[in-house]
């Protein structure tokens, strides 16, 4: 049913055809293409004197400057947006963006709307560090939600993004529990190289070095599922995993993003493969373990 490579995405870099989440004013790094700006020069030294004290310069490796992927990352800052229209689940899935979790970037001028509505619109304007997300269970929620309005597989990657791993929050607030934070936050994704992820896996046996991926897959009930997917013996997913063929006969293909390899193995989750409504269940209690991978490998 033909090559399943030719329907497989990666994550980070954006193509030249495609300049983001709707700001085509912005400059796409031209060695990794990654959708922000690369530092390729230390900063300069405080410009701070006091009386009797020497300020050192501090020496900074800047981030142009990759290095062994064991031991680096690459990390990118984003603000939050909240889209104020017809996703009213919005403020809330960004209060929930936890850490380790796999987010996807919305680009709302390739956004799938329902009838008669003009979403989505922010407070703030979108830019190369601002952005509206969604973890991966959450766009899951998003997409059933949504039912038929995403013709494609394409349809879905084409409005949202996968862009990384979140890593940390600036300034966040320990003492709030989860899903009350702010609904506009700073945070900072790894978007390259090795990383620690919420385990979204724990239903397939992993081996060190082993690519996985995530599969836009349809659902019978009748809308897209983005579907964690890992097999030692398929260096891709093959075409039986991302094609459903309906009661009446048509057939819908999905598409695969390759997220990475892992960088350590463990076995299968004792109970077999998990819903995904069960992993988002053990992710709200924070149980669900996390895995080192590298991302964009």
């Amino acid at each position: 049913m033909g090559d399943p490579s030719r329907r497989i995405t990666s994550v980070g870099g954006l193509d030249s055809s495609d300049r983001g989440f709707g700001y085509p004013e912005m400059n796409l790094n031209s060695s990794i293409q990654l959708p922000f700006p690369q530092a390729r020069t230390a900063p300069g030294a405080p410009g701070l004197t006091l009386p009797g004290i020497n300020i050192a310069s501090v020496a900074y490796r800047p981030n142009a400057v990759i290095g062994l992927n064991s031991f680096s990352t690459i990390p990118a800052h984003y603000n939050t947006l909240v889209d104020n229209s017809e996703d009213s689940q919005s403020a809330v899935d960004s209060r929930e963006l936890s850490l380790g979790q796999l987010l996807f970037a919305r680009n709302h001028r390739k956004a799938v709307r329902n009838k008669g509505k003009t979403g989505p619109m922010y407070a703030q304007t979108v830019g190369p560090n601002n952005c509206e997300f969604k973890e991966l269970l959450q766009l899951n929620s998003h997409l059933k939600k949504m039912g038929g309005n995403y013709k494609t597989a394409s349809d879905v990657l084409a409005e949202w993004k996968y862009i990384g791993i979140l890593k940390n929050e600036v300034a966040p607030n320990a003492n709030i529990p989860y899903g009350t934070a702010p609904r506009s936050r700073t945070i900072n994704l790894i978007v390259g190289h090795r990383v620690a992820i919420l385990d979204y896996w724990i239903g397939y046996s992993l081996t060190a070095s082993m690519p996985i991926y995530l599969v836009v897959k349809w659902d019978a009930r009748g809308y897209w599922q983005i579907v964690p997917y890992a097999d030692p013996n398929e260096p891709v997913p093959p075409m039986e995993e991302l094609t459903v063929v309906m009661t009446n006969g048509d057939i819908k293909v999905g598409e695969a993003i390759r997220v990475g390899i892992t960088s350590e193995s463990r076995r299968m989750f004792e109970n077999t493969r998990p819903s995904l409504d069960f992993t988002k269940s053990m992710a709200r209690q924070g149980v669900l373990s996390t895995i080192e991978i590298y991302i964009g490998v």
